[in-house]
């Protein structure tokens, strides 16, 4: 009896394991991919994003969300937003309907849609002695990893790609400086900052250092005489007289 029901339960055991495979694979061919072009899901005010919503079905109805409002439904796959305002970040979602059964598919992933004021560079020099440092400075940062590219002149090809730009001065690098951030990885960029303007000297001495060098020399002079100081004072007296 008991070989008698062998077959009948490798039978069933096989409906149950061709059901699950069915399963799995129409809920893979149910379940849309929704993406964000073409710079992710971080752009700025005033740009244009599309959302593109995937499903391997066909005579489908699209439907897009924000949260839990529809926002856009097409027969196409595709949600362009032209002119994106704040008020357009959101966390967005999508699925198919069909004429047929089933009669809706499942919900996408969710994507978070963010859209900030296109930030602005700045430029901040640091000189210390005969070292020069560039700093780039991006406005809001909102918080974003940012690269940062520096161009000379009338460059088109960045010279340093730090935020930091650390040289000695002379006369190779005089000339105007400008700098400009791009996000990581996409590629929004900021605003190209103003131009900052170096000039270097090459007489071996700075204006400081030589200022700093005739201070020395005077107290010098005056620890040796002390009565230098006095004269100085007398003839400024006399000569005024």
């Amino acid at each position: 009896m008991e070989f008698r029901l062998l077959p009948l339960m490798l039978f069933f055991l096989s409906l149950v394991v061709i059901s699950h495979i069915c399963s799995g694979q129409t809920r893979e061919k149910l379940t849309p991919v929704l993406s964000v072009s073409p710079d992710g899901p971080l752009t700025f005010l005033g740009g244009s994003v599309m959302l593109t919503c995937v499903l391997l079905e066909v005579n489908v109805t699209f439907r897009w969300y924000c949260h839990a409002s529809e926002v856009h439904r097409s027969q196409h796959n595709q949600f362009i937003i032209r002119d994106v305002q704040k008020s357009h970040s959101c966390t967005y979602r999508c699925y198919g309907s069909f004429e047929h059964w089933p009669r809706f598919s499942f919900w996408s992933n969710a994507v978070n849609l963010t859209v900030i004021q296109r930030p602005r560079a700045s430029v901040n020099v640091t000189i210390i002695g005969n070292t020069v440092t560039l700093t780039c400075d991006i406005q809001p940062n909102g918080n974003i990893e940012w690269t940062f590219s520096w161009f000379k002149d009338a460059s088109v090809v960045p010279v340093h790609t730090e935020r930091q730009f650390t040289f000695i001065s002379d006369e190779s690098h005089t000339g105007n400086y400008s700098c400009r951030g791009q996000t990581r990885p996409d590629t929004l960029k900021s605003d190209m900052s103003d131009a900052l303007t170096l000039s270097t000297h090459t007489s071996g001495q700075s204006g400081s250092e030589a200022s700093l060098s005739v201070l020395k020399l005077l107290s010098f002079l005056l620890a040796l005489c002390p009565y230098l100081l006095a004269s100085i004072i007398l003839a400024k007296i006399l000569r005024s007289a």
